[in-house]
């Protein structure tokens, strides 16, 4: 079993990976990071067998090559500031990593997006909707903040 976790550089994506270091195998862990920026969690991972690969929201002719092998993604929402691009940037990796034969997708959210017209939530809840029309199975792990 392999899972990927996106964002790997920002601090969710780093603590999320501290904290499957102590749960399982580092080979069992790929982070995806948008530049070759080191952590010192990312190179815990890279020291102890686990895998860094790139992973730009923005390329998404490379995403489905970066999610071979994977099982599991984690889609750390993106951080860019324009709901549209964010939206573009979500559809592309979910795209890619059903057509990469992921399994499972997790995909961090926003606590009710149904019930928000606009602003980020509209984000989550498009996101969610085309999660759900992968056929993918997936976890939606919802944020109240």
């Amino acid at each position: 079993m392999t899972i990927m976790i996106t964002g790997a550089t920002g601090q969710l994506g780093n603590l999320i990976i501290a904290n499957l270091l102590v749960r399982v195998p580092a080979t069992e862990i790929i982070a995806g990071v948008r530049n070759g920026g080191m952590s010192a969690t990312l190179k815990a991972l890279n020291d102890q067998g686990g895998e860094v690969r790139c992973i730009d929201y923005d390329r998404p002719e490379t995403l489905q090559k970066a999610f071979a092998g994977v099982n599991k993604l984690l889609l750390i929402s993106s951080s860019h500031t324009d709901d549209t691009v964010r939206q573009t940037q979500h559809t592309s990796v979910i795209n890619a990593a059903k057509n990469a034969g992921v399994e499972h997708i997790l995909y961090t959210s926003f606590a009710f997006p149904q019930t928000s017209l606009k602003g980020s939530s509209s984000v989550h809840r498009l996101t969610e909707q085309v999660i759900f029309d992968s056929g993918m199975k997936y976890t939606i792990l919802r944020n109240g903040l």
